[in-house]
């Protein structure tokens, strides 16, 4: 179904986004970052940014329900014997 794909490719997305920030990837500080105050220095722009509570927070909690959504899958298809 179109809406499960959809939904399984957000949630990927967001479990990246998490990761990004926990590894301190650039592509993640952008999007989960607010923006300060900019200066300019030979050849560019220095930029102040500050994590996004609201974005983190959403992050960490789908990636925590994500997980242990896997880990029950994982307890019911694979550790628990067969009635």
């Amino acid at each position: 179904m179109r809406g499960q794909h959809d939904f399984a490719v957000f949630l990927e997305g967001t479990w990246r986004l998490l990761s990004g920030f926990e590894h301190g990837l650039g592509w993640a500080a952008l999007r989960g970052a607010d923006r300060g105050a900019e200066t300019e220095i030979p050849g560019g722009k220095g930029i102040f940014l500050s994590i996004n509570d609201e974005e983190f927070v959403n992050a960490a909690t789908v990636t925590y329900a994500l997980l242990t959504t896997a880990c029950r899958l994982l307890r019911t298809r694979h550790l628990e014997p067969e009635r």
